[in-house]
């Protein structure tokens, strides 16, 4: 089913001027060694771990619900410098995810130019038509589910140069997540800039100049309790694809 411009699911349409991420999460443990950095709060509901018994591979990420700075579960690429910088051509973030539950939380799927870490920063929030990213946020661009959003629908975020692209007004993309039900959440960024967000391979939105064309992206996914209420939300992410457009040279 092709969902994009820029390819197919499954990492379709790799050539010699793409480099592709793609990891089905098969192995007994998350691959914290070449691909991932992942960190959990310390909160006893929130949880990360490898589920090697599902027959898709996968893995659970789950957010606290105490309401506290360590509700939170974060992954990120491994590196910055291995990130796809936006001026060379298309990036894009492809990810499977079904929620365990859809109250008193925030969730967050997409790019960033920020390495996941201890303190596990989520990069947006959504609160009563208000979208704010996080301190330290540059450039990102993400969909982003919060309960504490007045419209409970899947959302669009994005940062250009510091700058949040929808800060005053919530912009919704039709879909909200459905309990124990994938769904597949595509983002393709243009040289230019500019991002398209896909639900279930249907565009649902176009953002011009979501990120700078200097920015250097990684994928980013965080999960956190809300701030009106709190609900330990188990998301399974079936698979993770990032794809983005090499150097013409190693200088």
């Amino acid at each position: 089913m092709t969902v994009g411009k820029y390819g197919n699911t499954f990492g379709a349409l790799v050539t010699k001027d793409t480099f592709e991420v793609f990891d089905d999460f098969t192995y007994a443990a998350i691959d914290t060694t070449n691909n991932w950095i992942a960190f959990k709060g310390t909160t006893g509901a929130a949880g990360l771990a490898a589920v090697v018994t599902a027959p898709e591979g996968k893995i659970n990420m789950t957010n606290g619900a105490a309401g506290d700075t360590q509700d939170k579960t974060v992954l990120s690429g491994i590196l910055v410098a291995k990130g796809s910088l936006v001026s060379l051509g298309p990036t894009v973030f492809e990810t499977r995810v079904a929620f365990s539950a859809i109250t008193g939380c925030s969730w967050g799927f997409g790019l960033g130019d920020v390495l996941a870490n201890a303190t596990e920063v989520a990069n947006y929030t959504v609160n009563s038509g208000t979208v704010a990213d996080a301190a330290g946020i540059t450039n990102a661009v993400s969909f982003v589910f919060d309960t504490d959003a007045t419209a409970a629908l899947w959302q669009a975020c994005s940062t250009n140069a510091g700058t949040v692209g929808n800060a005053a007004v919530e912009e919704t993309l039709v879909d909200v997540p459905v309990v124990d039900t994938y769904q597949v959440l595509r983002l393709e960024v243009d040289a230019a800039g500019n991002a398209s967000f896909y639900i279930n391979g249907i565009l649902r939105l176009t953002r011009a100049l979501a990120v700078a064309t200097t920015s250097l992206l990684i994928p980013y996914v965080w999960g956190d309790s809300a701030v009106d209420a709190q609900t330990a939300c188990t998301v399974s992410l079936d698979y993770i694809k990032f794809q983005g457009t090499r150097p013409s040279s190693n200088a």
